[in-house]
């Protein structure tokens, strides 16, 4: 007989990002957390003793996820940049999408624009994570000017800003209509934006 050993803190970090990207940060409790892990308010404040540190660790683990997992792979997989970025969008939508099957979008936007009023140290985490993905894919936009992969006629970092523009408004709107039409749409026109002339 095998024996599964689960790692809770993981697991708490799966079920806390699933409840903050879904509901928000001021609707999701400590204990809605700890009921959706299984463990007792207790257990979970062992591992993180407060909301907003619980928030930290699931920031800085999904940031890493989308920078190392998300943008890396896909980029680095791809024959050219703007394929890079084509799956970059095709996974980030995956991602924005909850067990339900609900588009629900961006954790990172979604608490940043909650929170920018009301808690002022959690919506900063969360636009500081935002400024970090734009900056890094403005270094991809970079190589790929260089290679001459994608357009020239705007620097990188403006590109990249332009791309966040499109981005966050086609997640917005896909997230207020509960369907991913506006993402998709937005994901079909990377091609033809970024092709140079």
């Amino acid at each position: 007989m095998m024996t599964v050993v689960r790692d809770t803190r993981q697991t708490i970090l799966g079920e806390a990002f699933d409840l903050f990207r879904k509901q928000g940060y001021a609707a999701t409790t400590m204990g809605q957390v700890a009921e959706a892990v299984g463990i007792s308010k207790g257990n979970l404040t062992y591992h993180f003793p407060s909301k907003q540190a619980l928030f930290e660790a699931v920031n800085a683990f999904s940031a890493t996820f989308v920078r190392e997992r998300l943008i890396a792979r896909s980029f680095d997989e791809a024959p050219e940049a703007i394929a890079g970025l084509e799956d970059f969008c095709r996974r980030i939508r995956r991602w924005a999408v909850d067990p339900d099957g609900h588009f629900v979008g961006c954790i990172f936007t979604n608490v940043a624009v909650e929170t920018q009023h009301s808690d002022v140290a959690v919506g900063q985490m969360a636009r500081n994570t935002l400024s970090g993905f734009s900056q890094a894919l403005g270094e991809r936009f970079a190589a790929a000017q260089a290679a001459g992969e994608i357009r020239g006629d705007q620097d990188a970092a403006t590109l990249s800003r332009m791309f966040f523009w499109m981005y966050e408004g086609a997640l917005t709107i896909s997230r207020a209509m509960d369907s991913p039409i506006e993402y998709d749409a937005f994901r079909f026109t990377l091609r033809a934006w970024l092709t140079p002339a």
